[in-house]
Order: C-alpha cells, then structure tokens, then sequence
C-alpha cells in the first residue's frame, strides 16, 4: 500500500486537464477526506474553497500550498444524537 502525499487539512491546488475538473481547475481546497483504490492510486475529497462544494479529485491533479489549516476551521465539535426505530429503520433526532 502506498503512502498517501497530501495530509489532512492540507491546502492544495486543483491543476489538470481532465474534462471532469474544468470547474474547479487552478483552485484552492482543502483535503478532509482521502481514499485509495485497488490499483493503490490516491483521491482526496477537498472542500473547494469560496464555495460550498466538495470534490474528489485524483492525486496527480493536486499541488500542495505547503499550507494547513486546522479542524476546527471545518467542524464545530457539536454533535446531534439520532435514535433508530429497529422496525422501521427510520431515524428521528433526540431531544
């Protein structure tokens, strides 16, 4: 298994070609999620920064900022609890 080469909270930069990417080409984004496919190739889920959207993009379209931010920059450490009816698997939130 090879090692991943960005870390998480990294800032990158979107930089390819692929059709897929147009979008968000020459971007900034912010790794929060990274997974690797059999082949052992690498995609980071990145929240595109001045947007509200999230991408998965492909390792080798990625350039590190040498930068990172923090966690909490991302999630607030709030949390919701959810309880599930076994029967119906349908969830409602607590109170």
């Amino acid at each position: 298994m090879l090692r991943s080469r960005f870390d998480f909270y990294e800032v990158v930069r979107v930089r390819s070609n692929l059709p897929e990417y147009v979008r968000i080409d020459n971007l900034l984004g912010t790794v929060l999620g990274m997974s690797q496919d059999s082949e052992g190739r690498w995609a980071y889920a990145l929240e595109i920064e001045d947007s509200d959207e999230a991408w998965m993009v492909w390792e080798e379209c990625l350039i590190s900022c040498n930068e990172f931010k923090n966690r909490e920059d991302f999630y607030s450490n709030s949390s919701l609890k959810v309880v599930v009816d076994p029967k119906t698997g349908e969830g409602q939130l607590k109170r």
